[in-house]
């Protein structure tokens, strides 16, 4: 295969990323990332203790063997899906506390289980 016929590195990632996770940005303009059939979505900008969004990427790609990409593409891509999330509908995000389903309460005690 030419260099032409190759995908470029962000639209790999950015297929990857929008395949295995759900993007949407809250009033404050904030975008969060959320993996597929997971209950706990984190802003894709922040670093957190639990790792960032983006090695959350990085590794995802790297074990289901997509690959492993430059920062620039990596950039580029998260640049992309950002843009993205901002032109959807904002959503609420609950810290520790949420409303849930049939009148129910979510309590986050901040434990694994």
């Amino acid at each position: 295969m030419s260099e032409d016929e190759k995908t470029p590195a962000r639209e790999v990632i950015t297929e990857y990323a929008q395949s295995h996770f759900r993007y949407f940005r809250t009033a404050d303009g904030t975008v969060y990332a959320q993996r597929n059939n997971h209950p706990v979505a984190r802003p894709i900008r922040s670093q957190g203790t639990t790792g960032s969004h983006r090695q959350e990427l990085m590794v995802g790609m790297f074990r289901d063997g997509v690959g492993v990409f430059n920062g620039t593409a990596l950039k580029e891509a998260l640049d992309l899906i950002e843009a993205l999330a901002m032109t959807e509908t904002t959503q609420a995000v609950h810290i520790r506390v949420a409303p849930g389903f049939d009148g129910a309460t979510w309590l986050d005690l901040g434990r694994a289980d």
